[in-house]
């Protein structure tokens, strides 16, 4: 996937595919973002919840990205494989679920 670089009031940022090193990052965006993250589940740790949706799901490993500047994850969005059902055909197709942008990078 090729990096973008764009500019947003004057700050470099970049888009790009999810790593494992951004796992911290990203959950602590999530939490600020939410104020607790995941709602309403109690008794299961952020990372393994994480590590379920979007790693471990029933269909496949979730499309993930990152939105990073001054070597801090402010930006997130995940994508999950997701199947319905049209016309009789099972189709594949993705579902955005989990979306977050740093406060100071909002407009």
């Amino acid at each position: 996937m090729p990096t973008i670089r764009p500019r947003v009031f004057g700050a470099a940022f970049e888009v790009r595919a999810f790593e494992a090193r951004d796992g911290p990052g990203v959950l602590e965006l999530l939490q600020a973002t939410f104020g607790h993250w995941p709602r309403d589940i109690q008794g299961i740790a952020p990372s393994e919840f994480f590590r379920w949706k979007h790693m471990d799901g029933p269909f496949g490993p979730s499309k993930l990205l990152v939105a990073e500047a001054d070597d801090a994850v402010i930006g997130f969005l995940a994508y999950m494989p997701w199947r319905f059902s049209a016309s009789g055909q099972v189709l594949p197709t993705m579902r955005g679920v989990d979306l977050a942008v740093h406060r100071s990078y909002r407009r």
